[in-house]
């Protein structure tokens, strides 16, 4: 009697791994270039250039863009003026406009940044990044330690300085629909040497 010998189906590398994988190691795939991805391709192709552009193209970019997701998001207008009415009751209605306005445009700014983060020389960076306390980075750097930090506008620059920097890792919460977005992220995040871990894995070994 003779065994039959099966193969195994070959894994599809545009499938998320497991929650036991390391999200980095996710490659390339040439169905990212397929058409449903394009217009994704498009929007690189808008941060690449951007990238290369002086800062007061970033910067009126981003306002307009902010301008224009309030109008077609009303909803999280309506929720960031909340916020602010609840939690600065004693502040001009003009004074919290003020702050949502801001807050909508550093949100669309850190968007266009990625194109710097990811296309852009270590060494820019670093020239274009202040440090508010050297001491305490430095001893940081050398000692080691774990870094909070709010989930705000300039989260990606200050992850992706300190990989530059020193070695670390982070979690991060996968976009489940768009594996070419999974694969761009991934890419510029570990991009200095960083490693990046699903965050229903967590960070313990």
């Amino acid at each position: 009697m003779t065994k039959r010998r099966t193969r195994a189906p070959s894994p599809d590398p545009t499938a998320l791994p497991r929650q036991d994988a390391i999200v980095w190691e996710q490659p390339f795939c040439w169905s990212f270039l397929c058409p449903r991805y394009w217009l994704v391709w498009f929007f690189v192709g808008i941060l690449w250039l951007l990238a290369y552009l002086p800062h007061g193209v970033r910067r009126a970019t981003a306002f307009a863009l902010a301008r224009l997701y309030q109008r077609v998001y009303p909803k999280r207008r309506r929720i960031v003026e909340r916020n602010l009415e609840v939690c600065f009751p004693d502040q001009s209605v003009a004074q919290r406009r003020a702050w949502r306005d801001a807050h909508f445009q550093l949100q669309a700014y850190a968007v266009l940044d990625l194109g710097r983060l990811w296309f852009r020389s270590v060494a820019y960076l670093k020239h274009q990044t202040r440090v508010s306390d050297p001491d305490l980075f430095a001893h940081l750097i050398h000692a080691g330690g774990v870094v909070l930090t709010g989930h705000g506008a300039g989260l990606e620059w200050i992850g992706h300085f300190f990989t530059m920097n020193m070695t670390g890792s982070a979690m991060y919460k996968p976009f489940g629909k768009n594996r070419l977005l999974n694969w761009l992220f991934e890419r510029g995040r570990v991009r200095h040497g960083a490693r990046v871990y699903p965050r229903e894995q967590g960070l313990k070994p």
